[in-house]
């Protein structure tokens, strides 16, 4: 074995290992110039992803906004055009017709027909009638309400007269007619200035659902109503709908 040849290796491996010695005034003056060079970009980078992150951030909460504010402006409309459709069937001569003329045929069916119009240009409504003061019901779709049926003891029937020509808004009940959960719109209907009646319309609460509940916010977002007490009147689950599981 040549000795001189393995010592001539081992200086040279001793002499690269000098080269790369941490301790080194050159090796720390490296690694400082690398940090110094490294860390700003770290802090930039933190500081841009941050300001990126709150920047889209913003945009989501403004653009849920907007889009929230949208819906309701739609709920809004969707809801007052349902009371100005509620306040123009009122002014009906067929109604005054009915009540000024029992037995009448002609009067009753020109009502109907009028009922039967407005229901089939709102799928949402599930019915419409009008309740005279002397406790008659006309109702379209045409339905057995039981005998002894009294309209003037219905709170939709109530609350229209206390309203006085206003509009009044039922809290959700269950329909006697049909036994869905609905939310009556009634008004006065006067003759000569005399309350001789209400008519109203029910909307189904399950369609109404359905049509509020299919607009999203965002790709994942939805929205759900309730109504002052809490009642769910929208959701993308048909079981929440008529309950108050939301509130509690």
């Amino acid at each position: 074995m040549d000795v001189s040849k393995y010592k001539d290796e081992e200086k040279k491996v001793k002499k690269g290992r000098r080269k790369f010695n941490i301790n080194s005034m050159g090796t720390k003056m490296a690694l400082a110039f690398i940090f110094i060079g490294i860390v700003p970009l770290i802090i930039s980078g933190y500081i841009n992803y941050n300001n990126a992150y709150d920047a889209l951030k913003a945009e989501l909460v403004s653009t849920s906004t907007q889009s929230a504010d949208l819906i309701n402006l739609s709920i809004d409309n969707y809801l007052n055009g349902m009371g100005i459709q509620t306040k123009e069937l009122s002014y009906s001569r067929n109604a005054v017709g009915v009540y000024d003329n029992p037995d009448d045929e002609e009067y009753l069916d020109l009502l109907l027909d009028q009922l039967g119009n407005i229901k089939d240009s709102n799928p949402n409504v599930l019915s419409l009638y009008f309740g005279a003061k002397d406790k008659r019901m006309i109702i379209y779709p045409v339905a057995d309400l039981g005998e002894g049926y009294d309209p003037t003891t219905r709170s939709w029937y109530g609350g229209a007269i206390e309203k006085d020509g206003g509009i009044y808004w039922s809290e959700p009940y269950t329909d006697a007619a049909t036994g869905n959960t609905v939310i009556t719109v009634s008004t006065i209907v006067k003759d000569g200035g005399k309350i001789i009646g209400t008519v109203g319309l029910d909307i189904d609460i399950q369609d109404f659902s359905n049509t509020m509940s299919a607009t999203k916010l965002g790709e994942n977002g939805h929205i759900f109503i309730l109504d002052n007490s809490g009642m769910v009147l929208a959701h993308p689950n048909p079981e929440m709908v008529g309950t108050d599981t939301i509130a509690n």
